[in-house]
């Protein structure tokens, strides 16, 4: 019996909330207050509560509260090219059309946060913040993924692990960015260097910019240039030319290519003398043959 009279009771409060808002005659125009002061709630319709009188089917409800009655307000439109839901903040006894919208879903689906004309399907704009929006997880890793529905994959991720930004697609990290060095790693998650590469790299140039000094000095008049009876010997000892890491010094530590390709330079210098010194040794032994024949 009790649950009859309660049910009867809703039903009845429903009828009369409902006949409220329909009724287009009423003097309110459809607008319903349950309460008075702080935290009143207000339901809206029509032209009620500063809405636009020119359109009868818009209608909201939000719950006035602080010392200076600001209000957020869900707000419905319905009139042609203006279906949209949102979220408004609206001051006391000001109009919602002069209110500031939070939330935005228009009737094509495309959404709106601190605009009311979004033009993808997520728009985000603030004007004072450089931050625009944060994301945050409770996991260690905090990420977005970004999915194509027709590839069938995990999509591509990007995300930050403390400081560090990630870039991951399919699940799998390609691209680190250290936060505290500026260091950026591409196939290894422990970049030493500004740019540290774990794999090939094709180019169709490469310029290295290097402190090193170019051995051009090698043609000065005063260089000594080692001899080939020594470089001979050198060779013979260590199996490498002099001023050339070994192969065993190159796999440990790698190559620095500025100051590989000058002292590469500086071999080719060198044996360019070498090559002068031959010359002239042979144009000497020439006039010497042509001065014995005479």
């Amino acid at each position: 019996m009790k649950q009859s009279i309660l049910v009867l009771v809703l039903f009845t409060n429903s009828s009369l909330v409902f006949s409220q808002l329909d009724d287009a005659n009423s003097s309110n125009n459809g607008s319903m207050t349950l309460g008075s002061g702080t935290g009143t709630l207000y339901q809206f319709a029509g032209d009620q509560k500063g809405t636009d009188t020119t359109n009868q089917s818009q209608g909201g409800f939000g719950i006035l509260s602080g010392s200076n009655q600001i209000s957020p307000i869900i707000w419905m439109y319905g009139s042609v090219g203006r279906n949209a839901f949102q979220v408004i903040r609206k001051g006391y006894n000001s109009t919602v059309q002069n209110s500031s919208t939070l939330f935005h879903i228009g009737e094509d689906g495309k959404t709106g946060i601190g605009t009311t004309a979004p033009s993808t399907t997520l728009y985000v704009k603030h004007l004072t913040d450089q931050i625009v929006s944060t994301f945050e997880s409770g996991d260690p890793g905090n990420y977005i993924n970004i999915t194509d529905s027709n590839s069938g994959t995990f999509g591509a991720m990007i995300g930050v692990i403390g400081d560090d930004l990630l870039l991951s697609p399919n699940n799998v990290e390609r691209l680190r960015i250290v936060s505290s060095s500026g260091n950026v790693g591409i196939g290894t998650t422990n970049p030493l260097s500004k740019l540290s590469v774990n794999g090939h790299i094709r180019a169709t140039e490469v310029k290295v910019l290097a402190n090193v000094s170019v051995p051009d000095y090698v043609f000065e008049s005063n260089y000594e240039l080692r001899t080939l009876k020594d470089t001979k010997e050198f060779i013979v000892k260590n199996k490498h030319l002099p001023e050339i890491p070994s192969a065993a010094e190159i796999e440990e530590n790698g190559i620095e290519l500025g100051d590989m390709n000058m002292r590469l330079l500086k071999k080719i210098e060198e044996l360019t003398l070498y090559q002068i010194e031959l010359m002239e040794q042979m144009e000497e032994m020439k006039k010497e043959l042509q001065d014995l024949k005479d």
